[in-house]
Formats: C-alpha cells, structure tokens, sequence
C-alpha cells in the first residue's frame, strides 16, 4: 500500500488522511515506534525491506481498529524491534481481536485463544493448541507445506 516514491512521512499520512485517522498523531506515533530517525523522511525506494516492514508495522499501530489481520509473523526487523512489536500487539488485544496465520506454534500459543489448522484445503477446528500442534506435525510429516495454523484472538 506504500508508494515507493513517497517518503515514509508521506505515506503515513496519505494513508492515515485516508482511513479517517489524524495526520499529524499517526506519522508522529510512526516515526517514533519504527526508530527509523533520518530514514522516516526517505523515499520508501531508497528502504531496505525491513526498515519498510518497520514502517508498516508502526502504522498498522497507530491507529486503533477493532480487528488485525496478519500473517506468519508480528513484527518485523531484528529480535528486540520483533519483541517491541509483540509487547505492542498484546497491548492492542486488549481492545481488538486478531486473526492470523503462520507456521510458529509458538506464535499462536502467544496470541491466540482460539486455534484451527487450513489442511487440504479445510479448517480443521482444534479444541486446544496441543491438538492444533500435533495435527500441523503430523501434516508436515507427510511434506504438505500448504498446511498452516490458524489463531483467532478476541478482545
């Protein structure tokens, strides 16, 4: 959703203007979450594709909606950006509800209450994360990488 001719400052508050969202709060809450200093006023060409996951991922913060949507990871850059991240999205469940996908069930076991597995192109509904788990091994085992695990939060 980036134009990569944009500076990140100039993408967040296009998008914010766009979605309702004021301006000036959500580029300052972006500058400051993604630690991109300098960088926030380049060219979103000119970012390396973490420093543009960074970006992405302080916005999708900024504003509050009332459900996320990610994939296979929250976060992005290295371990400790990864944890600010993680420690960001718990704050946000308490208000929102979450639904991704991804292949760490540690991931899921973080953030979700609720756990399925997409397999052979079904939702398999699991009571617990250890049934989740033992279904997404035993998928793997038989080399079906198309199987992934499935979390749901709600606030």
């Amino acid at each position: 959703m980036f134009h990569p001719m944009l500076t990140g400052e100039q993408n967040v508050r296009t998008i914010a203007a766009m979605i309702g969202a004021d301006p000036d709060r959500t580029s300052a809450f972006a500058s400051l979450f993604s630690e991109l200093g300098a960088q926030y006023y380049r060219p979103l060409r000119d970012l390396s594709g973490s420093m543009r996951g960074r970006l992405a991922f302080a916005l999708s913060m900024a504003v509050p909606f009332p459900f996320f949507v990610a994939d296979n990871v929250i976060g992005a850059g290295d371990q400790d950006f990864r944890e600010k991240c993680g420690r960001m999205m718990e704050r946000q469940l308490e208000n929102a509800g979450l639904f991704f996908t991804t292949s760490s069930v540690r991931l899921a076991e973080r953030f979700a209450w609720r756990f399925a597995v997409i397999h052979e192109h079904r939702l398999i509904e699991c009571g617990t994360i250890a049934e989740a788990r033992a279904l997404l091994e035993k998928s793997r085992d038989e080399d079906d990488f198309q199987t992934v695990l499935v979390g749901l939060a709600t606030a």
